[in-house]
């Protein structure tokens, strides 16, 4: 543990207050602060900043660097609004006590979801995001239809009454005390998960699928229906890819949403699987539809690294990076120091053609011309895992 106890001197530079001393090392090497000058340039002028990761949310120096990133887009650039894939049903009850600075950091942080707000790399950005929401200087927001959260308190204890209501009377009970067990997965003996309650799940969430049509809906309850109706029962289907793409479907919905309310420049924390321009296949990410609603006023920054390990609250054992292969992107930057990192922006990207990277997952490197997914992309010379802190 020894590597990770350096206190934040650049975060703490940056955020001002942190709060208690968490294990950090988020010490930046020489010239990279002017590699996070050039990133902060290119997205500046922008409506719409997407910040990715590793799709398995271990990665701790990565949450670092997006961390500095939030404090200088806002400080600097005049995004107001940071969004994160989280469950969208836990923040509008709790968006007026943010902007009254009557929420607990610790409510904040279960709202962001566990993944995140548990670890020591996220408690100086916590911090800070409160203190921000209290004075009006930000607005934080989910933008993720899922609702299987064990932080997700709103959605285990509320969220059923919510959707039932908009049920006919009659379905209204069972389907209420259906949503409940499901949303808390409060299953036992005597109500299994079994093909029977899913048949009934099901009826629920087609009643419910029915009741909201296309209907856009513009209050927060509303656009709470409406984003479980759409998304809720692709999950019952074994078709997986048509569940992933409801899921950024709904993500690229709500986001729209909250950018209508009064149009702020929108920071997204997000895994650049749902960031990016376009994937392989059928696979249709959040970012294909902002892109294409905003063009270049929008840009999608992805993370990858040379060496180091990860781990976190979703992969629980530590896992070190797999040596990078030779004509690999990773490979071009071998000689980085530990804490050093580039910033290639789209036209570098481009120059580089089809290359094999890990941008999207650290498990396997994908070719692709990065230029067409991504508009910027971080190389860290090591990744280090997310540091769980206790319960």
């Amino acid at each position: 543990m020894r590597r990770y106890l350096v206190l934040v001197a650049v975060l703490a530079l940056t955020i001002g207050h942190v709060g208690p001393a968490y294990p950090n090392s988020m010490v930046l090497a020489a010239g990279s602060p002017a590699e996070f000058d050039r990133l902060v340039h290119d997205v500046c002028d922008r409506d719409v900043v997407l910040l990715g990761e590793d799709s398995y949310h271990g990665s701790g120096r990565t949450v670092e660097l997006k961390s500095l990133l939030v404090q200088r887009l806002v400080n600097e650039c005049g995004f107001s609004q940071v969004l994160f894939e989280s469950q969208f049903y836990e923040f509008p009850v709790l968006e007026k006590a943010l902007a009254n600075g009557r929420v607990a950091q610790s409510r904040l942080g279960d709202a962001i979801g566990g993944i995140w707000s548990r670890t020591a790399q996220m408690q100086p950005l916590l911090t800070w995001l409160a203190a921000a929401a209290a004075n009006g200087k930000v607005r934080i927001g989910g933008i993720d239809p899922q609702f299987a959260s064990a932080t997700g308190h709103f959605a285990q204890r509320e969220l059923g009454g919510l959707l039932a209501a908009r049920l006919p009377r009659e379905f209204r009970g069972e389907c209420r005390r259906t949503f409940d067990r499901h949303h808390a997965w409060s299953y036992d003996d005597d109500h299994p998960y079994d093909d029977a309650e899913k048949e009934r799940l099901g009826v629920c969430m087609r009643r419910l699928e029915g009741s909201v049509g296309r209907s856009v809906g513009r209050s927060q309850d509303e656009k709470m229906v409406r984003a479980y109706a759409l998304y809720a029962p692709t999950t019952l289907r074994e078709d997986v890819v048509a569940s992933k793409n409801a899921r950024d479907l709904g993500m690229a919905e709500l986001l729209d949403w909250y950018r209508e309310r009064d149009h702020r420049k929108t920071i997204v924390w997000t895994a650049t699987v749902h960031a990016a321009k376009q994937l392989e296949g059928d696979r249709v990410p959040m970012g294909h539809y902002l892109h294409q609603e905003l063009g270049d006023r929008m840009a999608t920054i992805g993370f990858t690294a040379v060496s180091g390990s990860i781990g976190g609250a979703v992969q629980k054992q530590a896992k070190p990076l797999a040596e990078p292969q030779p004509g690999t992107l990773e490979a071009r930057f071998r000689s980085l120091q530990p804490r050093g990192l580039v910033y290639l922006s789209r036209a570098e990207l481009a120059d580089l053609g089809a290359v094999p990277a890990r941008a999207l997952n650290y498990a396997q490197a994908q070719v692709a011309n990065w230029s067409e997914l991504l508009d910027g992309m971080i190389v860290m010379g090591e990744e280090q895992p997310a540091i769980q802190l206790p319960n």
